[in-house]
């Protein structure tokens, strides 16, 4: 009885992947039907449009057609696959996704009826012909994942102009085709480990550290198809730890790295307001200007300006050359979300598949711009410390082996992060203080003496240093007094469902919402919410299972802090890390976890972030649309810049260029890049645009500084960044209207060029 239900299942498995597959070549016939209007066509409206009135018809035709096509021709193959007693798992696996992947196709080109017409059944029959194979399949072999995206990029790297269907399609048919030959040498290790090699040789394809030789592209193919079959003879012993401290952890940086425009582009970007942040302060201290004291990190000092300032006493020249160790850090932030769910699920595999979820999934409606995933939401430089004191904590919760030096190690992570980014130490110090409290009380007070014994020693060093400099009395001022009030200038409006999406405010509608880029992120931040509380009144006891995600649950609560102040998402890739640890767990019920994984396919199946990554590596030397590099200001080489900005560059230069030497000007348009970009000094410490000055006192203490400091000879009344000339549409006038009348009082207009406008100081 057990047999012949699971033959069945098989079966209806089998049918609807077979339908499937049948609507996909019913959708790419029907494009063969859109064709202009046949002769003697009567008037109407497919005239008027210039399209055949036969199309509707014909179109609707060929998706029935197809779809119960493919529900009856496949029948003599899969009855054959599932009634065969000697067919395997994997083939009957490999069968049904090969005649799914039908409407992938059709979705992803349905111009191509030939690819999708012959190529999911061509795939289905060679499984049925190898459906006798014992390939030796176990969850190890979720490194086909990575291998296959390792193939694709490569694929699409050597042959530009390959569509992005095909590439897909030879990608996933190399990938099978080695594990199966591998397979086949009866390896002395588990098959899925020959393939240790293949997911860093990804990093091959990073052109903007690596290059971008031919030969690179070729070899990062080479090393896929072929290095299997060499450690399918060279190991003897499983290398399990290399796998996942090693190889997995790469290929999640090179992922990422591989999509960077960066590379394609040859260059990075620079925001004149956001990249201010960091040159203003780096230019300062490369003139002898003491942190906190003279210029004031607006987040914290390693992320605002101690990495600029290394580069540029390491001989950097450019702000090209100056944000490249910012860009390295950066690229480190897919590692840390990699070990942050190690650390909460024990499995290499669970997190290589949370990395390449935050990678595939997009996000939309938050305080970026553009449709982004998990990582373009995160300010890698600030949040790298804090989600590895979390890593931290995770990983003490799970194993409980040493949990004083665990939490001495994460008390002093959270230390650097309040050095990095104050918010993200906030939240790394919440989630520290929870994951103490669910320790085992035997624990507790060894713990507690680890982490207030590292941490605060750590925190005495820092502040001896600092102090020892003279900037420790500006810090404290800084953060404990000044910008906690500071956050009101900041402040947008309150939280609020996005008007168009009222309609999915109720049940069972709202489950919808995971699966539109505009509203998931919300609904998964009340999720979380929502489950951690409930997990935590209902804990009894320490679990070494559910207290690492609760640890997890609690950071992304508070992150939720950043919304609240600057509708800030930041807390996304450790949302997909909670959401993988939860679906990690649940496959101990295989029901619910069957329909977790097929939530989690159909909110991450998305082609979109994979074909703009195909037409990156694609691409090369393309100069991004909008920008230049603009080579008439040697410290503004090395960088694309948005075309409109540079015009306004090329404006300020030349009023710039006629002020005596040594002399400066006080930026009064928000736009603190320049100050590098031109070599002035900054007159006023604390810059974070007009916002920073708003309370009374600092205004007058702007006034003061400009007033005594006779370096001022202009102020920059108006540079328009991208068309913005205020920020959230507040005047600066309106913000800071003691300073405004001070400038009006002692500088007059002298200048005013393409939006671009100066006043000196009267004499």
């Amino acid at each position: 009885m057990i047999a012949g239900r699971v033959e069945r299942v098989r079966v209806a498995w089998l049918t609807a992947a077979a339908v499937l597959w049948g609507i996909g070549a019913g959708v790419s016939i029907a494009t063969l039907w859109i064709v202009e209007p046949h002769p003697g066509q009567l008037p109407g409206a497919m005239l008027s449009l210039g399209f055949d009135s036969r199309a509707p018809v014909r179109v609707l035709f060929s998706l029935i057609a197809g779809t119960f096509g493919g529900a009856w021709v496949f029948q003599p193959l899969i009855r054959r696959i599932v009634h065969d007693s000697s067919s395997r798992s994997w083939a009957i696996i490999a069968t049904g996704s090969a005649l799914a992947s039908g409407l992938w196709l059709a979705l992803a080109d349905p111009y191509d009826p030939i690819l999708v017409l012959f190529v999911p059944p061509a795939a289905a029959a060679a499984c049925l012909l190898a459906r006798r194979f014992d390939a030796d399949f176990t969850p190890r072999d979720i490194i086909l994942i990575p291998t296959g995206l390792t193939i694709l990029a490569a694929v699409a790297a050597i042959l530009p102009q390959l569509p992005f269907a095909i590439a897909t399609a030879i990608a996933a048919a190399l990938t099978l085709t080695v594990r199966l030959a591998v397979a086949a040498m009866r390896p002395a290790v588990a098959s899925a480990y020959a393939f240790i090699a293949v997911p860093p040789a990804l990093l091959l394809l990073d052109r903007f550290w690596i290059g971008e030789a031919l030969l690179l592209r070729v070899l990062c193919l080479l090393i896929a198809v072929a290095s299997p079959f060499v450690f399918a003879r060279l190991l003897r012993t499983p290398p399990a730890r290399a796998l996942k401290y090693v190889s997995y952890p790469l290929f999640a940086i090179a992922l990422v790295a591989a999509a960077d425009p960066a590379g394609a582009e040859g260059m990075l970007r620079l925001n004149l307001f956001e990249d201010g942040h960091w040159l203003l302060p780096a230019n300062e201290m490369a003139h002898g200007a003491v942190p906190f004291r003279d210029t004031a990190p607006g987040h914290g000092l390693i992320s605002d300006g101690l990495l600029e300032f290394i580069s540029i006493k390491l001989g950097a020249a450019n702000a090209g050359q100056a944000l490249l160790l910012r860009a390295a850090i950066t690229a480190l932030l897919p590692a840390a979300m990699y070990s942050v769910t190690l650390a909460a699920t024990g499995s290499g595999e669970a997190a290589i598949l949370a990395v390449i979820a935050g990678f595939l999934i997009t996000f939309t409606g938050t305080d970026v711009w553009t449709p982004s995933n998990a990582f373009e939401l995160t300010p890698a430089i600030r949040a790298l410390p804090s989600i590895m004191a979390l890593a931290i904590c995770a990983h003490a919760l799970r194993r409980r082996v040493r949990p004083a030096r665990a939490f001495a190690a994460a008390s002093a992570v959270v230390v650097i992060a309040f050095l990095t980014g104050v918010e993200f130490a906030v939240f790394s110090l919440v989630a520290l203080i929870a994951s103490w409290l669910l320790l085992p009380r035997a624990e507790r007070r060894g713990a507690a003496i680890g982490a207030v014994a590292a941490g605060g020693a750590l925190a005495v060093i820092v502040a001896v240093v600092l102090g020892a400099i003279g900037a420790l009395p500006s810090l404290i001022r800084l953060f404990v007094r000044d910008y906690p009030r500071l956050s009101e200038a900041y402040a947008v409006p309150v939280f609020h469902w996005p008007k168009g999406y009222g309609w999915l405010l109720g049940f069972p509608e709202v489950g919808a919402g995971f699966f539109s880029p505009r509203i998931v992120w919300m609904l998964a931040w009340f999720a979380i919410t929502a489950v951690t509380a409930i997990a935590l009144a209902l804990r009894r006891r320490p679990s070494r299972i559910t207290d690492p995600a609760l640890a997890l649950g609690v950071w992304v609560i508070v992150s939720a802090l950043s919304f609240a102040e600057r509708e800030h998402v930041f807390g996304m890739t450790v949302v997909v890390a909670v959401v993988a640890a939860a679906i990690y767990h649940l496959r101990r019920w295989r029901s619910v976890f069957a329909l977790a994984v097929v939530a989690a396919v159909v909110i991450v199946a998305s082609t979109q972030r994979l074909r703009l990554t195909v037409t990156t590596l694609q691409s090369s030397h393309v100069r991004p649309k909008g920008f230049v590099e603009y080579t008439a200001l040697p410290r503004a080489r090395g960088v694309w810049i948005q075309q409109d900005n540079a015009m306004k560059i090329a404006a300020a230069q030349r009023f710039i260029e006629r002020l005596p030497p040594g002399t400066t000007f006080f930026d009064f348009a928000n736009q603190p890049a320049l100050y590098y970009l031109f070599d002035r000094r900054c007159p006023v410490p604390e810059f974070g645009g007009a916002p920073f000055w708003e309370p009374r006192e600092h205004q007058i203490d702007v006034i003061q500084r400009i007033e005594s400091d006779p370096r001022v000879a202009a102020a920059l009344v108006q540079f328009p960044n991208r068309g913005e000339t205020s920020i959230d549409n507040v005047p600066n006038a309106v913000r800071t209207p003691l300073i405004a009348a001070y400038l009006a009082a002692r500088f007059r207009p002298a200048y005013a060029q393409d939006g671009v406008v100066f006043w000196v100081r009267r004499r």
